[in-house]
């Protein structure tokens, strides 16, 4: 992903205060101490950058940046478990009352508390 951001910073035409964003922020950010705080911040590039009504962005660009966020995750190990939960939830395994506890911790991991009560509460 370091390389992706890298690219995706320099080659991307899009307004200064985003460039700014991507390559202070984010970019810089990742290359000196990359933690899972940059998820955050790249989420937050995402929402303005596909946010309804969002235009003026090249295709190109925010096609690379979803790649770049998903690799991001994987890089951070934030998806894997969430994503074999949801499929196996698809398949219909395990027994629908196990399903509530499924529900229960993505709710509790994606929440919005402090990162402290949402360890508590996993």
């Amino acid at each position: 992903p370091l390389t992706r951001i890298r690219d995706i910073t320099h080659g991307a035409k899009v307004p200064k205060d985003l460039k700014y964003d991507l390559k202070h922020n984010l970019q810089n950010k990742l290359h000196r101490s990359a933690g899972p705080e940059d998820l955050i911040t790249c989420k937050r590039i995402m929402d303005r950058i596909t946010a309804p009504g969002a235009q003026g962005y090249p295709h190109d660009f925010v096609e690379q940046m979803k790649i770049f966020y998903r690799e991001l995750k994987e890089f951070f190990n934030a998806t894997g478990l969430d994503d074999l939960l949801v499929e196996i939830k698809k398949k219909g395994e395990p027994a629908k009352d196990v399903w509530v506890c499924v529900d229960k911790f993505l709710e509790t991991k994606h929440g919005q508390k402090p990162c402290f009560d949402q360890m508590a509460a996993l």
